[in-house]
């Protein structure tokens, strides 16, 4: 592909250094070796230095400032990719056209990576049908890191303990705490916000919306913000505890709900396994970091929801798509997104949640 090779200039006696047999058209960026073609850039003998080369890249972008959907996650990652897939586009490679381009690096010179339109533009006609070839057969999750949830974060509890002194030090919770969602400012006690009292199938609504957040935020792998309107749609969607009461009478039946409304969606794609993973995820959500912290995953939880939902009652109607967006970007027919008035009730639900869980939540 154009953007990884970097043209040299021809020379009778310079051969390809990898099958020996053509001169040598471009020279590997990372070590330096002349080679005259795609397949013997990703050749055995310079597989190391090629895969090297772009996992450097594609993590090089990955800790960069989280973006926009349109941006690094679905652009860059796909594209610094491209060479090492199995497309074919060694054709349009040799065209005169395609050598004459500068490299990618440089035709992104001063491009916002965030604009994925510009970028599209920057892209020879090969790269496009290149990305367009792993879009289309959905080859991606292999460039993307496994995301770790923050609420796998665990302060276990030492054998002796000295009475009267906390097992952990404060800056080792204040770490932690600082990896997790904020907490909705000014939570109130429920008893202060209703005289009713909570049935106790409350916190088994609690736990049905707590698979709903985990398995939706593993689904997107930490970035459900990028993709708020389908991400809220599908919490809605899992947990029917969002809109009204349950009544569930057991923790296992609450999760059983999540699961089965989750493998029957065609909205996303789950099995078994992830099922499975959401029940131990809400376990350790429901644990907090510590044993005397055993509210602060729960309350960063609903806390990160209530975020989710706020940001779509508050934001405009979406602007007009560029062509990158237009070719990439159409909705999913099968989520049904949820209108501003939906978000609100959501909301409502999720403060009695916040509430209940600040005043009861130490003996659920």
């Amino acid at each position: 592909m154009a953007s990884s090779l970097n043209s040299v200039d021809p020379d009778p006696i310079s051969l390809c250094k990898l099958c020996l047999m053509k001169k040598a058209k471009y020279v590997c960026p990372r070590c330096g070796t002349p080679y005259c073609s795609v397949n013997c850039y990703k050749s055995e003998d310079h597989l190391d230095c090629s895969e090297a080369f772009y996992q450097e890249w594609i993590e090089g972008e990955l800790k960069g400032n989280k973006v926009s959907l349109d941006g690094k996650k679905k652009m860059m990652e796909i594209l610094n990719r491209i060479s090492n897939e199995d497309v074919t586009f060694d054709e349009e490679l040799d065209s005169d056209d395609e050598e004459s381009l500068p490299d990618l690096s440089e035709r992104l010179a001063g491009i916002d990576i965030n604009d994925s339109d510009k970028v599209w533009g920057k892209l020879s006609v090969s790269e496009q049908a290149a990305f367009k070839e792993l879009v289309k057969t959905g080859d991606i999750s292999s460039l993307i890191p496994a995301w770790e949830p923050w609420w796998l974060q665990r302060i276990n509890k030492p054998k002796l303990v000295e009475l009267d002194k906390d097992f952990f030090s404060e800056a080792e919770l204040k770490d932690i705490k600082n990896k997790c969602p904020l907490h909705y400012k000014k939570i109130k006690l429920l008893s202060e916000i209703t005289k009713i009292k909570p049935s106790h199938c409350v916190s088994f609504d609690l736990i049905n919306i707590l698979g709903s957040y985990s398995l939706t935020v593993r689904y997107y792998n930490g970035n459900h913000f990028d993709f708020p309107e389908e991400a809220a749609a599908i919490m809605h969607k899992l947990s029917k505890s969002l809109t009204y009461p349950q009544k569930f009478v057991s923790a296992e039946i609450a999760l059983d709900a999540v699961g089965l409304e989750a493998l029957t969606y065609n909205g996303i794609e789950v099995n078994e396994d992830d099922v499975k993973l959401m029940k131990t995820d809400v376990k350790r959500i429901m644990g907090g970091p510590s044993s005397n912290n055993s509210t602060y995953y729960m309350l960063s939880s609903l806390s990160d929801m209530c975020k989710l939902f706020s940001n779509i009652t508050c934001s405009e109607s979406q602007a007009a798509k560029g062509k990158f967006s237009t070719i990439f970007f159409n909705p999913d027919p099968d989520i049904d997104l949820l209108k501003k008035n939906d978000c609100k009730i959501v909301l409502q639900r999720l403060k009695y949640f916040l509430s209940w869980v600040l005043e009861y939540g130490n003996s659920s």
